[in-house]
C-alpha cells in the first residue's frame, strides 16, 4: 500500500466481532494504515476512535489480560478535548455540520454501537487579543474533527478491551486570502492523527502541512513568512526534542511529499512501552505542536487586526489554488470511505466526505 504500511502485516486476534463488524474492521485497518502513510494531515480519516467487542478477559501480544490496560478508555478523547479547549469551543457556537450529519450510530455486535461525530466551525474568539475588533476576517477559515466511537447501548461508556482501534483526527485550515503587500502568503494546514490498530501497533504523524508547490512561497526555503520565523524556529526545536523518540515511520508517496513539511513528526510504535508513549511523549508532541499552530494564528490575526496584513477577497491566487489541490485529492482519495459506508450508509457517508471532511472552498467574499 502507499508509504510501505501493509494491513495486512497487522495481525487480528480472534474476536466476537460479528461478520459485518470484521468487515469494518478490515476497512478500517486499510483506511488507517493508508491514511497515516500519507500522513495525517490529509486531515481526515475523521476523527474516529473505533472499538470491537471482544471479552474483557482476552489476552494482548504481551499475555497480559485486558484489566491491565483498562485505562486505556477513551484512548484519545484527551487530545480532542485539549485541541477544542485551545480554540476556545462552547456549544454555542454556530455548527457548519447540517443537521442530520452531526451524529450517526450503527448497531455492532454485543449490545453497543459505533457512534459519529462530527463537528465544524469557522469562528475563533480565542484568536484575538481585542474582543471589540469585529471585521469578519478570521485567519482561520475551518476547524473540523469526528469522532467514532463503539458505545454500550445502556450506558454509552466506551467500550474497553485490548484489540481495540483507535483513532483521531483534527484539523486547522488557515485563510487563503491574506497578503503582505499584495503578495498572499500561504500559510501551512494544522493536521493530527494518532492511530492505535489491534495487536499494540501506533501510528502517529503531526505536521504543518505546507500548501505551496515548491518556489510558490515568499520564502521558498521556509515553512512560514519570514515576519513569523521565530514560530518557525519554535517548530524545528520542538521535531528536534521528539524525533529521537518518535522515528520516521517509512517512505511517502511522491504525490504525498508536497503536503508534508521537514517538521512532520511520523512514526510507528510496536514496542511494549509503546501504549506509554502514546500516552506521554505523542500527547505531549500534540499539546507542544497544536499551541505554536495556536500562537501563530494568533499573531496573524493580530496583524490582520492591526492592518499590518490585509485580506484580498476579489481574486484567485496560487495560496487558494493549493488548498483546492489538497482538498481534491483528499475528496477523490479518502480511505474512509469504505469503511463509513459500511456503517452509515452510501448517502450519509459520501455527504459526509463531500461536504463537511473536505468542502468546496467558500467564496472569495467569504473568506
Amino acid at each position: 500500500t502507499a508509504g510501505g504500511v501493509n494491513p495486512n502485516s497487522v495481525h487480528l486476534a480472534p474476536t466476537e466481532a460479528s461478520p459485518t463488524m470484521n468487515s469494518v474492521l478490515s476497512c478500517v485497518l486499510a483506511s488507517v494504515a493508508f491514511h497515516a502513510s500519507l500522513a495525517h494531515g490529509f486531515a481526515s480519516l475523521i476523527a474516529i476512535t473505533t472499538q470491537t467487542t471482544t471479552s474483557c478477559h482476552s489476552r494482548n501480544t504481551r499475555g497480559e489480560v485486558c484489566e491491565r490496560n483498562s485505562w486505556r478508555l477513551a484512548l484519545y478523547r484527551k487530545f480532542h478535548d485539549y485541541a477544542w479547549e485551545k480554540l476556545g469551543y462552547d456549544e454555542s457556537m454556530r455548527s457548519l455540520v447540517p443537521e442530520g450529519y452531526e451524529s450517526n450510530a450503527s448497531p455492532a455486535r454485543a449490545d453497543s454501537t459505533v457512534v459519529a461525530s462530527l463537528r465544524s466551525i469557522d469562528e475563533f474568539p480565542s484568536l484575538r487579543a481585542a474582543p471589540d475588533v469585529n471585521n469578519n476576517k478570521s485567519v482561520l477559515r475551518l476547524a473540523r474533527s469526528a469522532f467514532l466511537e463503539t458505545q454500550t447501548v445502556d450506558n454509552n461508556t466506551p467500550l474497553v478491551n485490548p484489540m481495540t482501534i483507535h483513532v483521531l483526527n483534527f484539523v486547522l485550515f488557515p485563510s487563503t486570502s491574506i497578503v503582505d503587500g499584495g503578495s498572499p502568503q500561504g500559510f501551512p494546514i494544522f493536521g493530527a492523527d494518532v492511530v492505535s490498530l489491534p495487536g499494540n501497533k501506533h501510528l502517529v504523524a503531526l505536521d504543518f502541512q505546507p500548501i505551496l508547490k515548491v518556489g510558490e512561497s515568499a520564502s521558498p526555503q521556509t515553512l512560514l513568512p519570514k515576519r513569523y520565523i521565530a514560530f518557525e524556529e519554535r517548530l524545528r526545536d520542538l521535531h528536534t526534542k521528539y524525533e529521537k523518540s518518535l522515528p520516521w515511520g517509512g517512505d511517502i508517496p511522491p504525490a504525498a511529499q508536497r503536503f508534508f513539511s521537514p517538521y512532520a513528526l511520523w512514526t510507528r510504535l510496536a514496542d511494549e512501552d509503546a501504549m506509554e508513549t502514546v500516552q506521554s511523549t505523542v500527547l505531549d508532541a500534540f499539546k507542544d505542536y497544536i499551541d505554536v499552530y495556536h500562537d501563530l494564528m494568533k499573531s496573524v490575526q493580530a496583524d490582520v487586526d492591526s492592518g499590518r496584513l490585509e485580506f484580498e477577497d476579489d481574486r484567485d491566487n496560487h495560496v487558494m489554488e493549493g488548498q483546492h489541490d489538497y482538498l481534491n485529492y483528499r475528496r477523490t482519495n479518502d480511505p474512509a470511505r469504505p469503511m463509513l459506508k459500511r456503517l452509515y450508509g452510501d448517502e450519509w457517508a459520501e455527504h459526509v466526505i463531500q461536504c463537511i471532511l473536505f468542502p468546496e472552498l467558500p467564496s472569495q467574499s467569504n473568506q
